[in-house]
């Protein structure tokens, strides 16, 4: 990696340059570690100039990546153009799930839990609360994907987990950012992230939009159409 970058870098120095690397939870702690790689190693600086461009990271749901000492390294690294900003969504435990290590970079907290576009409804990653005929909650369903037929799977969890919200989703982490200081009458068709694109996997959006859920693959793909404009409807 630390080569392509350089070559581009060189290839084109002459004009105005920026590197921005960005990655959901470990592909945020990846993403972390590359942007201060490319500083550390100068790879933000073209042969033959004096000065380093600006290396900016955005990660979302990211956990800690190291200790006391790892954010010593990140902040002796800050001063060569090096920038990192944190989505963290309120209800998501991975960013703080490991005790012993530090936060690094600054934060923006959002906190899709009181999105008055999505349903309350409890999830854990990307799975379902249900309940039995009882009506009591006995568990949590989690769709995984089987990396040899990439064909959706299901199991059952019961515990704690059950007790979160699916806030561990880079769809709903856009979501948490586009909901950021918008006005309370904002539209959904106005909002700087697509609202139908938080259903593309789970069953989010609140049923009085007619988006279908889970709609990404499968037969509900269908009822999805690509406007001109990018959005879908």
């Amino acid at each position: 990696v630390r080569t392509a970058v350089k070559k581009l870098v060189n290839k084109y120095k002459h004009e105005e340059l920026s590197i921005t690397v960005t990655g959901f939870s470990l592909g945020g702690a990846l993403a972390t570690l590359t942007a201060m790689d490319i500083v550390a190693n100068g790879c933000n600086n073209p042969t033959g100039s004096k000065a380093p461009f600006m290396v900016t990271a955005f990660v979302f749901g990211c956990p800690r990546v190291g200790n006391d000492g790892f954010k010593q390294l990140f902040d002796s690294l800050r001063g060569d153009n090096l920038r990192l900003l944190r989505m963290k969504n309120k209800m998501d435990f991975v960013p703080v799930i490991l005790l012993s290590y530090t936060d690094v970079g600054n934060v923006l907290n959002v906190n899709t839990s009181v999105s008055k576009y999505l349903k309350e409804k409890f999830f854990g990653f990307t799975g379902y609360a249900f309940r039995d005929g009882n009506g009591d909650e006995v568990g949590i369903d989690i769709s995984l994907v089987n990396e040899d037929d990439h064909e959706a799977q299901e199991i059952i969890i019961s515990g704690w987990i059950n007790n979160l919200y699916s806030c561990h989703n880079m769809d709903v982490y856009m979501h948490g950012v586009a909901i950021e200081n918008i006005a309370e009458d904002t539209p959904a068709d106005e909002l700087d992230y697509d609202l139908p694109l938080v259903n593309k996997h789970l069953d989010r959006v609140k049923d009085d939009y007619k988006f279908p859920t889970e709609w990404w693959v499968g037969e509900n793909r269908k009822k999805m159409e690509q406007m001109d404009n990018g959005r879908w409807r």
